[in-house]
C-alpha cells in the first residue's frame, strides 16, 4: 500500500519564496488578470510524489518576468539567481531540497503589452521539495 505524506501547498510555498525575493515587484499566480509593472507571474504543478517516496514531491515552476524594457533582464537575472537560491529553504508550506533548470530565461512575445516599452522573459525549473 502506498503510504500518502501530506499534500505539499506548492502555490503556498512559491508565493512565500517570490515575494520574499521580489518586495519591490507584483507577484501573481498565471490567474491573476490586474497587473501593475515591474511583475512575476507563476505556475507551479507536480506529478504526485509516486516514485519519489513519501513526502518528496517534484514540481515544475514556470516564472514570467514582465517590466520595463530597459529592466525586464535585470529581473529576469535576478529571478534566476533566487530561484537557485531555496535550494534548502524551508517556509510553513514546505521544503525545497534542489533546484534544476529546464530552461533558462528567455525572451517571448508581449502580445497584451506594448512590446516596444514592455519585455517579457520566462524559464522553467524543476523543483524537488518534502512537505513539512
Amino acid at each position: 500500500m502506498f503510504d500518502a505524506a501530506p499534500l505539499i501547498d506548492a502555490e503556498s510555498m512559491v508565493f512565500d519564496l517570490l515575494t520574499a525575493a521580489f518586495s519591490d515587484a507584483y507577484v501573481a499566480s498565471e490567474y491573476e488578470t490586474d497587473l501593475t509593472f515591474p511583475a512575476v507571474i507563476y505556475s507551479v504543478s507536480g506529478d504526485g510524489q509516486v516514485g519519489n517516496g513519501p513526502g518528496l514531491w517534484t514540481l515544475s515552476l514556470e516564472l514570467s518576468f514582465l517590466g520595463p524594457a530597459d529592466q525586464a533582464w535585470a529581473l529576469a537575472a535576478r529571478g534566476y539567481r533566487a530561484v537557485h537560491s531555496w535550494a534548502g529553504t524551508t517556509t510553513a508550506h514546505g521544503h525545497v531540497n534542489a533546484v534544476d533548470d529546464e530552461s533558462i530565461p528567455s525572451r517571448v512575445s508581449t502580445p497584451e503589452a506594448n512590446a516596444k516599452t514592455t519585455r517579457q522573459y520566462t524559464g522553467v525549473w524543476t523543483l524537488t521539495c518534502r512537505s513539512v
